[in-house]
């Protein structure tokens, strides 16, 4: 499991998120959080956010968002260790979390625009900005875009991104209407394609469709798909996820009335490219957490061939000591040939 240590790069986030009259109570997120999972869409208008829920949304789940998104970023890296995106388009922002979780990874950027709708994520947004432009010079290149994401159905410019975020946004749009924002998505990428949802069933199910609608355009996958084919996990009961560890601030841990220091976020993610990704075809994902038995360790991967276990034993001593390092989410490579 991935432990994500807070990005403490932007420590005026802290600061403004603390002043007392910015943050609402415990009681307040209980009920947010509540309406928020009985609402099954987006109103065709704006974000379902009130100004009154902003705040403690931002404070409560910001850091989570952070956290998966930095981690979905950490694998891009991975799969791209030469990928430093020189431009951005985060599509629905909200309060910026893609933006600043990219900071930690990439800080260097020439330009970088932020789609939002909702009046009030833009006056946080720009309010990080900045506040945020004196630690880091590269938000000088940052334009805030007031748009409505579902009113943006075509391109608007012929210009491309090296990368586009679509962060914990599908879940919030009726599968109807994600086609249309996947399709312009797709047309301003220039090269990398980033969609990370919530690690729940329907946040999967956004996904695989994701999946199959740029598999069918072209795309070709980074991660976590090591392989073309079909999804192993799509049409059962079980979903890819993957899971990040954060530590919780004192703020954070107020708003949730949590006692624990720590709070793990489960996401699910597509990295889609324009240009074919040179795999070996004995790698797999591994897709949940390892199984830690006497004298051996069991993998669940997902393969070219589809979902497969398998046992690396002590009686391979290279092999098992290599495994011991790998986490839930990593890749792993199945024997070929004899050692």
């Amino acid at each position: 499991m991935t432990f994500f240590k807070p990005f403490e790069g932007p420590p005026f986030l802290e600061k403004i998120l603390s002043d007392p009259s910015f943050i609402t109570s415990s009681d307040a997120f209980q009920k947010i959080s509540l309406n928020y999972r009985d609402r099954a869409s987006l109103n065709t208008s704006s974000l379902p956010f009130r100004q009154e829920e902003v705040s403690v949304y931002v404070a409560a789940r910001m850091p989570a968002t952070m956290a998966a998104i930095g981690a979905v970023l950490d694998r891009l890296h991975q799969e791209k260790p030469q990928f430093s995106p020189s431009s951005f388009l985060d599509v629905g922002s909200g309060p910026g979390s893609f933006l600043w979780a990219l900071l930690g990874k990439f800080p260097k950027f020439e330009r970088g625009i932020l789609y939002e709708g909702n009046p009030f994520f833009l006056d946080l947004l720009h309010t990080f900005l900045k506040v945020g432009e004196a630690s880091f010079e590269s938000l000088k290149n940052v334009e805030i875009v007031h748009k409505n994401v579902l009113d943006d159905s075509s391109p608007d410019s012929q210009e491309k991104f090296d990368l586009i975020s679509l962060s914990y946004l599908l879940s919030e749009i009726p599968p109807k209407l994600q086609k249309s924002l996947l399709e312009n998505a797709w047309a301003k990428t220039g090269d990398v394609l980033m969609i990370v949802e919530p690690g729940t069933p329907l946040g999967f199910s956004n996904i695989t469709r994701a999946r199959q609608f740029l598999k069918e355009r072209g795309g070709f996958f980074c991660a976590p798909c090591p392989h073309q084919n079909k999804c192993p996990l799509e049409d059962t009961k079980d979903w890819c996820h993957f899971k990040v560890r954060l530590t919780r601030s004192r703020l954070h841990r107020h708003l949730k009335s949590a006692s624990l220091p720590y709070e793990d976020e489960k996401y699910s993610y597509l990295i889609v490219q324009k240009k074919p990704l040179e795999r070996n075809p004995l790698e797999g994902r591994i897709l949940k957490n390892p199984l830690k038995r006497p004298g051996h360790l069991i993998f669940d991967l997902c393969t070219q061939t589809g979902e497969e276990r398998i046992t690396v034993s002590k009686k391979t001593p290279k092999r098992y000591k290599e495994a011991q390092k790998k986490e839930w989410g990593d890749l792993w490579k199945k024997e070929g040939e004899k050692e």
